[in-house]
């Protein structure tokens, strides 16, 4: 009995299967996007909380803050504050640069990101000396991703 029912019922059967799986995948695809939103808020928050920690960190640094946020083009500065802040200089980069990354893999919000691109813009290239200088070198290098990002974020 029970055979001879799926028998006779088996376009319906098959038609209801299909239904059921179409709500399924719009279940699923509706789940994945919600699991990118909450991706995204995720990385925004730690992204945001590394920036304050690395701030914090960088004014720490004395060579960081004599060479980089008190530059004075009169003074002469010794070959090791020079490296020394250049190191931290590039740490900063890398930075905005891997926040970039995050924005081109879909892993931030365009808010988010087009918030730390107006930062490293304004901010972080335009209003230091020797920020700007170093990432010009490291863009006019084979540096591809520091072009992008100076391309996407500084146009």
């Amino acid at each position: 009995m029970p055979i001879l029912f799926f028998t006779n019922h088996k376009d319906t059967i098959t038609g209801l299967s299909f239904i059921a799986g179409l709500i399924g995948l719009g279940f699923t695809i509706y789940q994945v996007g919600k699991t990118n939103s909450t991706l995204q808020a995720t990385n925004g928050y730690a992204i945001q909380k590394d920036a304050r920690e690395m701030i914090g960190t960088l004014r720490g640094e004395k060579a960081f803050s004599d060479y980089v946020l008190r530059f004075d083009p009169n003074k002469q500065y010794s070959d090791e504050i020079k490296n020394e802040a250049n190191r931290s200089i590039a740490l900063l980069l890398n930075f905005y640069l891997a926040v970039f990354r995050q924005y081109k893999a879909g892993g931030i919000t365009d808010s988010l990101a087009l918030s730390f691109g107006k930062d490293f813009c304004d901010d972080v290239i335009n209003k230091s000396v020797p920020i700007k200088n170093f990432f010009i070198a490291r863009a006019s290098e084979k540096h591809d991703d520091f072009r992008e990002l100076k391309n996407a974020w500084c146009p």
